[in-house]
């Protein structure tokens, strides 16, 4: 009963520690100051702001930036927390479970974009894209292979290993997320493919690869 105290007790510090530390500098890791327009003194800038023709003058790649950015910062600060919360075992199955159903719940807005899966070439670039789309331009990637049978992209960068980096987090939050929500994406365009990871930052690697492969 003591120990079980003890956890509870942790895990509460841990939780306040999140909240000090993830809506506060997670939910801005990384923005560049320089990205943010200068749009006067403050007292103009609280009159602007009362006006929605305000959030128009910003470009939208700058709105699309700092919204990724702030959702990328406030996530990485989340699961920190909720690894040293519940250990690796714990984390890892809920991160598979998390991210397979946000991969199967994509395929709506892949359906908005007018995207198809049909095979392991067009699943891969409709990942990609959505993958973007969704989580912010700081991703980059080479395509190593790009057949109706096999595909096989590299991440060579990634807005979540960015907010990691500028929250000094070192533990692997993403190795076992990554796979399960590109396969579970890839399944629900076409159950015949699937995707794994065979090479992730994470491991040491210099990229995160996915091969997506059509069963036949």
């Amino acid at each position: 009963m003591e120990e079980k105290t003890k956890k509870n007790v942790q895990f509460a510090l841990r939780r306040r520690e999140f909240l000090k530390m993830g809506l506060a500098a997670g939910l801005f890791a990384g923005i560049p100051i320089g990205i943010i327009p200068k749009l006067g003194s403050r007292k103009a800038y609280a009159e602007v702001l009362k006006g929605s023709e305000a959030v128009a003058e910003i470009p939208a790649e700058t709105r699309w930036a700092i919204a990724a950015q702030g959702l990328t910062g406030a996530y990485v600060a989340t699961v920190k927390a909720m690894l040293d919360a519940v250990g690796r075992d714990k984390f890892d199955e809920m991160m598979v479970q998390l991210w397979a159903g946000a991969g199967k719940g994509s395929k709506q807005v892949a359906d908005a974009l007018g995207l198809a899966g049909h095979d392991a070439k067009s699943a891969a670039e409709t990942v990609r894209l959505v993958t973007i789309v969704s989580m912010g331009p700081e991703f980059e990637f080479e395509i190593v292979e790009a057949k109706a049978e096999k595909a096989v992209y590299r991440w060579t960068k990634c807005p979540w290993r960015n907010r990691m980096k500028e929250l000094g987090i070192s533990d692997d939050l993403c190795s076992a997320a990554d796979p399960a929500y590109n396969n579970g994406f890839a399944q629900s365009l076409n159950p015949k493919v699937t995707a794994s990871l065979t090479k992730a930052m994470p491991w040491g690697d210099p990229y995160c690869e996915l091969v997506y492969k059509l069963q036949k």
